[in-house]
């Protein structure tokens, strides 16, 4: 398994404290940090080599516990832009929130905008919810803005992030990201028609658990030591095949190399962010449609 690195962007969002009976107390503003960790659909080893020089804006946005939207942010890259995501992650910082009360739980989701299809910077910040642009992107959990009320000390949220899964063989070495676009003949990975793509487990559906939270975030049960697979209710890592179906929106596949014969059910990526323990895979990277 790769191993998954975190690095703080040193994102810097200062949250002002509020009050509606009476009127606000001033308190220092918090300094708190989107700490952005890769997933393994962002590459070989760590995903920290994968190419970004097609990068050109990083968009986030703020939700808040029902998912509607309370405050976003488009912030283009200066030149030259990173190289790769390690010099993304260790670079300055580049966005700043100071718009949010600490009265709230919100949602911080994060994407790389690519215009390796030309796009302008002011064009792709303009459509940024168009997940063709997405080069990578992540979410975090729920945050409680009201435990760093008072707080002196500098906080970290960690967004994991997916990547496109655009790698292929080239003479030297593995291309990805970026580098995906201007190889092979024709290539692997057209910016403007993105191949599908899957949220799909790093390693297996019946993975090693001890608790639910272990089972994809609660997607699935533990029972015993490992996920329970045996209910076949359509959802994530369902079991499926020509009779049994998932729910709307997963798709049946399979994996090749994966010798037993039932299917399992999964969610497209982007349009769904993948949960803790599965990566986002494209069609063709050891990932089919479920074939009987």
């Amino acid at each position: 398994m790769r191993k998954r690195a975190a690095w703080t962007a040193g994102i810097a969002v200062a949250l002002i404290a509020t009050c509606t009976t009476q009127p606000p107390i001033e308190r220092p503003p918090v300094e708190l940090s989107l700490q952005l960790a890769t997933r393994q659909s962002c590459g070989v080893l760590s995903g920290l080599d994968y190419d970004t020089t097609c990068l050109a804006a990083i968009h986030v946005r703020v939700l808040d516990a029902n998912r509607a939207l309370r405050d976003e942010y488009c912030q283009p890259l200066d030149e030259p832009v990173p190289a790769n995501l390690r010099e993304l992650l260790l670079g300055d910082a580049v966005l700043n929130f100071s718009r949010l009360s600490t009265n709230a739980t919100v949602i911080f989701e994060v994407r790389g905008l690519q215009n390796a299809n030309g796009s302008t910077v002011e064009e792709l910040c303009a459509s940024a919810g168009n997940a063709s642009n997405w080069l990578f992107w992540g979410a975090s959990p729920q945050i409680d803005l009201r435990a760093f009320d008072d707080s002196a000390e500098s906080q970290l949220v960690t967004i994991f992030l997916d990547c496109r899964d655009c790698e292929f063989e080239c003479p030297d070495n593995d291309c990805f990201g970026c580098a995906a676009f201007s190889n092979g003949d024709p290539p692997t990975c057209n910016p403007n028609a993105f191949p599908e793509s899957f949220c799909i487990p790093t390693t297996t559906c019946d993975k090693v658990c001890e608790a639910d939270v272990d089972c994809f975030g609660g997607l699935r049960t533990c029972e015993g030591d490992r996920c329970d697979i045996s209910v076949f209710n359509g959802g994530f890592c369902s079991p499926c095949n020509e009779i049994i179906q998932c729910a709307e929106g997963l798709v049946c596949l399979e994996r090749p190399s994966d010798i037993r014969q039932n299917g399992f059910c999964a969610p497209a990526c982007p349009d769904t962010f993948c949960s803790t323990g599965t990566k986002c895979n494209r069609l063709g990277n050891d990932l089919r449609a479920f074939t009987p």
